[in-house]
């Protein structure tokens, strides 16, 4: 190997001839100032710390548009920026702070100031004071990295505009792209599952009074205990151009839209009169279809009971679950009113008029499918009333008991001769206006039928829903914890500087350092010129 030789001229203190006070001195390389208050980087730091937080609140204000546009994804890549970028201000004024505190409360130790100039805790020597405080800095970042990412579940809503007109009718939302058999029992079943899965258990909880109207699956709606509705929906072709809008499976669409509907309302006069006027009953049973009736399997000789007429201007549905039969099994038909089976029905039978009435309706629709949040109905307005005057648009008890009989089974009094369940009544509501529901949309599609046009609303209205971080006080004070220390950083610098004169500018740095140690004590730091450390 070979060596190296470095001529004694560029090391002059190195001939023995020569004394250290006979070199000449070089130019000096510091340039004395005056002492700020405060340094133009720290106010610049503080302004940057505010700009970021308002851009923060922005970002993550459901009430402004940022929010919606960024939505979660990006909101979380910008948050983190922002909280980047003033932790970067908080450290730049916040060494300055921690010198001035040294050299003004401190022992002005040289590893306690290379520990803060470094923003090293693991230092050799470092004071333990100073070791929890520099942690503490390194921790502070890391943890509002991880704090402001828990603040998930928050949405942003926004006007949105369809690139279709929005289309409405008697229908049923597709699943992907199977499109099922349109068959009055198949669409009983799933269009009754989500009501009779509440209704199911433990018999409630029933709404309370100030809880109604009350919205099931995709297009029930329970007014009342007495009254229900059976909402047309948004068109299957209309349903899948605004999923195929969607970017994302975590967006919604709430649509808000004027519809038709079937409403069923109990008629209580009609059914009270009917249980003690012979001759209204029997002129009841002599329009109607025949009894149909079907065992429901729980004991009491406990059967659901229904028969269905057209009147005069709206179509009338009885339906009772009736005790103590005297037959069992299977459907049983009866077209004489005197039947005994036929007055045991009689004494429980409740009255409901069938009409199509203006609603309206609140959806919210996502990439898997479309449910009925809210709505209401005004049933003096009444429309479209031909398309239940037709005789096949009324529903027949072969297709109508079977299905209900589940539903019904859950209805059955718990003790021979104790009250109905809560639920009985809303039941006979729900099921009066879907069995017709069912049935005319059965028939739409049947050849002999003309089929339902689909219409437009008038006064549709759409709201795009994303995920965002949810906006809550919590988050707010982790954006502005970072602007705060900025904020009593200056505060402790201008004290000190101020009132405690502390002689520390902000260019202090191991030059400074350097610049005021004395040459007869260089010594003392002898061997630290590779290790680094000091004893």
């Amino acid at each position: 190997m070979h060596s190296v030789t470095v001529p004694n001229e560029y090391f002059p203190c190195l001939h023995d001839d020569i004394h250290p006070r006979h070199i000449p001195a070089p130019s000096a390389l510091g340039t004395p100032s005056k002492r700020k208050r405060i340094a133009n980087s720290h106010a610049a730091a503080f302004m940057v710390s505010l700009i970021c937080l308002a851009l923060g609140v922005l970002t993550i204000h459901p009430k402004i548009g940022w929010a919606w546009n960024l939505g979660f994804k990006y909101q979380i890549v910008a948050i983190g920026l922002l909280l980047s970028m003033m932790g970067k201000c908080t450290d730049h004024v916040f060494s300055f702070v921690f010198l001035l505190v040294e050299a003004r409360f401190g022992q002005s130790h040289l590893q306690n100031f290379e520990a803060i100039l470094t923003s090293s805790p693991l230092g050799s020597k470092v004071s333990w004071i100073w070791r929890l405080v520099l942690s503490l800095m390194v921790v502070l970042p890391l943890s509002l990295s991880v704090g402001y990412k828990q603040f998930i579940g928050g949405t942003a809503e926004s006007n949105f505009n369809s690139s279709k007109t929005g289309s409405y009718g008697v229908d049923f939302p597709h699943i992907g792209p199977w499109e099922p058999p349109v068959d009055s029992l198949y669409l009983l079943l799933t269009a009754l599952a989500p009501f009779q899965a509440t209704t199911n258990k433990g018999k409630g909880p029933y709404p309370q009074p100030h809880e109604f109207p009350v919205a099931y699956g995709y297009n029930i709606l329970l007014l009342s205990d007495y009254s229900a509705a059976v909402l047309d929906i948004p068109s299957n072709e209309y349903i899948s151009d605004l999923q195929a809008q969607l970017n994302s499976p975590e967006e919604a669409l709430t649509i808000k839209a004027d519809v038709d509907g079937y409403l069923s309302s109990f008629d209580a006069s009609f059914t009270t009169k009917m249980a003690t006027d012979d001759a209204l009953w029997s002129s009841t049973m002599r329009k109607g279809y025949g009894l149909g009736t079907i065992e429901l399997y729980r004991g009491q000789g406990g059967r659901l009971g229904v028969t269905n007429f057209g009147g005069d201007e709206n179509n009338q549905m009885l339906i009772g679950l009736y005790y103590n039969s005297s037959v069992f099994g299977d459907m049983h038909f009866y077209s004489n009113a005197s039947d005994p089976e036929a007055l045991r029905f009689r004494s429980r039978a409740q009255m409901y008029l069938i009409r199509r009435a203006r609603c309206r309706g609140e959806w919210r629709l996502n990439l898997t499918g479309i449910f009925l949040e809210h709505g209401s109905c005004d049933p003096s307005k009444e429309i479209d009333l031909n398309i239940l005057r037709v005789a096949n648009m009324m529903p027949f008890p072969y297709d109508v008991l079977p299905p209900l009989l589940q539903i019904f089974s859950r209805q059955v009094r718990s003790t021979e001769g104790g009250p109905d369940p809560a639920w009985l009544q809303a039941t006979y509501s729900v099921c009066a206006a879907v069995v017709y529901w069912a049935r005319g949309l059965y028939m739409f599609h049947e050849p002999q039928t003309r089929p339902f046009e689909p219409y437009e609303s008038k006064s549709e209205n759409l709201t795009l829903t994303r995920h965002t971080l949810k906006a809550e006080p919590a988050l707010y004070i982790i954006l502005a914890l970072h602007p705060f220390l900025v904020a009593v950083g200056l505060m402790i610098v201008l004290w000190l500087h101020g009132c405690m004169g502390v002689p520390i500018g902000k260019g202090f740095s191991f030059v400074s350092i350097l610049s005021g140690v004395d040459a007869k004590d260089l010594h003392l730091i002898q061997g630290a010129g590779l290790s680094g450390k000091l004893r």
